[in-house]
């Protein structure tokens, strides 16, 4: 369910401001009375006048006069009153306060919740049952003087229970103009559920205005549910419901969603069939010793979330759909998991993920002073679609691997040794052939501990050597299942695998040294940087081989405001550089945000299943992302990506916002680049052919946003903060 218009703020702004100002936790009693003037007349009450002062266990009182019996327990207050609770200041005309009963009338009264919310209501009632009614009341976020908007009500009541609020004659103006009139409304305060019609949620989306009415339904303490209609303006309507569930072990979800006619898909695809997309998610928890997770989400066409989905600037982004499914056990020493898996690709330009019917993994761990031993046995069955290897003439194969190991870990002064022995085997099987293939390693670490402090600045510098051997096997005419080339960074260059997956892809001995650094400076200032070279001792002529490398990298912060980071990857053999990543970054905690980054790949991964012509051409990217105040209403933002190589623009972001003490708005101008999944049609049969033959999917894109948010209120559109957003600021 979108919630991006949220009409409800201010509702519950008038729900919390009933319950924190005007209900206090405890009985009110007073603690003391004083005024510059106080009598007491026969009947022993006091009357009081010039600079009244009540003070209570809850709220602070003044006033002008006052009128206080004490028999009876009954507070009057006239003239230039003030009620100061906690989070509320009120002011009035006329307060009538029984002690006793619990009970007060305010009339004339003036709201300012937090210096967040002003308001003001002709009447304000507080019931010796707890109910609380407000008459003629008005709230909002701008100024007293001359508010942009306003929300009014006829009535206003906070049930006995104190969780249901009853509104009546609710109005909306926006510069005076009536916009929403809604006779009767329920809602509730803080997180108390209430069944009954939820705010209307609506923004502007890459397909025209996106509207949703919800209905939300408190089935039990434990069980709720949304459901609802949505129009989309260039697509057309349908309906959503997501029903949620929680027990004492277990929690889940389950959604679906979809369109009973969408226009634009009808003539981009010739389907006239409803579209729709489900979920299901479950948990179960059985205290620390087992646990249980599934995941299945389905949809009626391929491109369903690329079309439709929450995200209005169109940058929503689903490649697969899942069906997971996993259980696991955990005993002393001992881990049990099972798990199931079937990804299916969203784009007809990918091939789909293998199917793992089933996994399952047995994982035993026993530690005994300086010695540990592990032993990792797995058995996975994989099915796919295609032909796992053209030499394997199957679409299915068994893979079972068995790891043993053993390490040795000494603590030394100032420094750490380690040696580590083990074998990785893996057994390949199937109605076809039958293979076997065993590699015995052996690894010795050498880790120095240095340490200097000066000042309040500390370094820390770790040198490392480390040698890797392992056993050569011919590992060409075993098949590649689900490896993938790790990553480059200083972490990974240690590692015995530099493939993740479990077939032996590395199998020559290895030489590594480098060294990290940590400096620690005083108001949290601090650096980071590392270097390593690998040396292989042999050379194996093979597709998995990966060239010896350098590697830098490294993280500073230089002020409170401005960091940088980045990774250098260098090809010794071919003197190349073959990855890198670098990024400069400030923002002040608040509105300024500055990033510039750029990457850079030479080449992607020999192991990658795509049909892409331009897969084999090195990436280099650039992008920037901006958002800045010119003074303390105007901000202006933006983000560019671009393609260093093609000088192509991937994507460009720029616009302003305008913000007072009311509202928010602005304009957003928008062009990138998206995937087209029906254009290969026109002209071929086969997408993976129609890449084949330098076919482009992208398609230019060029839209204008306009977004307006009242505070305290909701809003159109999107925040800022979402439309410019970068992982490594986030």
């Amino acid at each position: 369910m979108i919630k991006d218009y949220k009409f409800k703020h201010t509702v519950f702004v008038v729900a919390l401001l009933l319950h924190l100002g005007f209900i206090s936790p405890s009985e009110i009693i007073i603690k003391s009375i004083d005024s510059d003037n106080i009598i007491t007349d026969k009947s022993n009450s006091l009357i009081l006048s010039g600079n009244v002062v009540v003070k209570t266990n809850e709220i602070e009182l003044w006033s002008d006069t006052a009128n206080y019996d004490q028999k009876n327990q009954t507070l009057e207050l006239i003239g230039n009153i003030k009620a100061l609770s906690k989070n509320l200041l009120t002011e009035a005309d006329y307060l009538l306060a029984n002690i006793s009963q619990q009970s007060f009338v305010m009339n004339g009264a003036k709201i300012d919740f937090l210096k967040r919310v002003t308001g003001s209501s002709d009447q304000i009632k507080i019931f010796t049952s707890g109910k609380v009614e407000l008459l003629n009341a008005s709230f909002s976020s701008c100024k007293p003087e001359k508010p942009f908007w306003v929300i009014s009500t006829d009535r206003i009541t906070l049930l006995e229970n104190k969780r249901n609020v009853e509104i009546e004659g609710l109005k909306l103006k926006i510069a005076n103009i009536p916009i929403i009139y809604i006779p009767y409304l329920t809602t509730t305060v803080g997180k108390e559920r209430f069944s009954g019609f939820l705010t209307p949620s609506l923004h502007q989306s890459k397909d025209g205005l996106d509207l949703s009415i919800p209905y939300y339904l408190n089935i039990a303490p434990n069980i709720d549910m949304t459901l609802g209609t949505r129009l989309i303006q260039k697509r057309g309507s349908g309906l959503f419901a997501e029903l949620r569930y929680l027990n004492s072990n277990s929690t889940g979800e389950l959604s679906i969603a979809g369109l009973t006619k969408d226009k634009i898909f009808r003539k981009e695809s010739k389907d006239a069939s409803s579209r729709w997309g489900a979920s299901w998610f479950h948990r179960l928890l059985v205290g620390n010793s087992f646990k249980a997770e599934a995941l299945i989400e389905d949809v009626s066409d391929l491109s369903y979330f690329k079309d439709i989905d929450d995200d209005f600037i169109g940058g929503y982004k689903k490649d697969f759909l899942k069906k997971n499914i996993s259980l696991s056990w955990f005993l002393p020493n001992t881990e049990v998991n099972f798990r199931a898996k079937q990804d299916k690709s969203l784009s007809p330009f990918s091939l789909d993920a293998i199917e793992i019917l089933p996994s399952i993994d047995l994982k035993y761990f026993l530690r005994n002073k300086n010695i540990s031993y592990g032993l990792d046995i797995n058995f996975s069955k994989f099915k796919s679609r295609e032909l796992i290897l053209e030499q394997f003439g199957a679409r299915t194969l068994n893979v079972t691997t068995i790891n043993p190991a053993v390490e040795y870990k000494k603590d030394l002064p100032s420094s750490r040794l380690s040696i580590s022995l083990g074998i990785d085997e893996v057994r390949y099987k199937n109605e076809v052939k039958n293979l076997k293939s065993s590699s015995p390693w052996a690894e010795i670490e050498y880790k120095i501990f240095l340490q200097k402090s000066v000042s309040g600045k500390t370094e820390n510098l770790s040198p490392i050597v480390k040698y890797i051997h392992i056993k050569d096997s011919n590992n060409e005419m075993y098949p590649n299942i689900d490896s993938r080339r790790m990553s480059r960074d200083f972490q990974n260059l240690f590692q015995r695998s530099w493939f993740s997956g479990n077939n032996n892809l590395n199998n020559n001995d290895r030489f590594i040294i480098g060294f990290e650094k940590y400096v620690n400076k005083n108001k949290g200032l601090n650096g980071y940087f590392s270097l390593g070279k690998s040396y292989s001792l042999q050379s194996i002529d093979s597709q998995y081989e990966i060239n010896d490398s350098v590697i830098g990298q490294y993280n500073y912060r230089l002020s409170e405001k401005i960091w940088l980071n980045g990774l250098v990857n260098w090809d010794t053999e071919n003197k190349k550089i073959e990855s890198a990543f670098s990024s400069i970054a400030y923002s002040d905690g608040k509105q300024k945000r500055l990033e510039i980054k750029a990457s850079f790949k030479r080449r992607l991964d020999k192991l990658d299943r795509g049909y892409w012509l331009d897969k084999i051409l090195p990436t280099n990217y650039g992008e920037l992302n901006l958002e800045w105040p010119l003074n303390n209403k105007i901000s202006v933002f933006g983000k560019i990506k671009n393609d260093i190589d093609r000088s192509k623009s991937q994507d460009l972001i720029f616009g302003f916002q305008y913000s007072n003490c009311c509202f928010k708005a602005g304009l957003m101008k928008r062009k990138w680049v998206q995937e087209n999944y029906f254009l290969w049609q026109k002209s071929y049969q086969n997408p993976f052919f129609a890449l084949a033959q330098g076919h482009e999917p992208s398609q230019n894109q060029d839209n204008i946003y306009l977004f307006l948010e009242f505070k305290e209120l909701g809003r159109f559109g999107k925040d800022i903060s979402k439309i410019i957003s970068s992982t490594k600021l986030d």
